[in-house]
């Protein structure tokens, strides 16, 4: 994982936080949570506004804790009767559209 990450690692800030501080950490922003309830499409959002990013497990989606503090759900459009996508695969595509929007 280290190498495959080619010292991104490094260059992160990670922090360990319950739900109740995430949510006063991110206020005035929009916390968007992966969910095919009630969302909207990714590519739909604007990324160029501050945000945070919540994505749930395959198995089972985000917890009850990350629902509630939640300000926008969004998902990626599936095609064909594709389930979904590995939670690391949508991280990607989720980030990239950001990055495209604010390239």
């Amino acid at each position: 994982v280290v190498r495959g990450g080619m010292g991104a690692h490094g260059r992160l800030n990670l922090r360990t936080m319950a739900w109740v501080e995430i949510k006063q950490y991110c206020a005035g922003r929009n916390i968007y949570g992966t969910s095919v309830i009630n969302s909207k499409p990714y590519d739909t959002v604007a990324w160029r506004d501050p945000c945070a990013v919540i994505i749930g497990s395959e198995a089972e989606g985000m917890s009850a804790q990350a629902q509630q503090i939640m300000t926008q759900a969004i998902h990626i459009p599936m095609f064909n009767q594709v389930e979904s996508l590995n939670a690391a695969v949508a991280c990607g595509v989720i980030f990239f559209e950001a990055a495209r929007q604010r390239r």
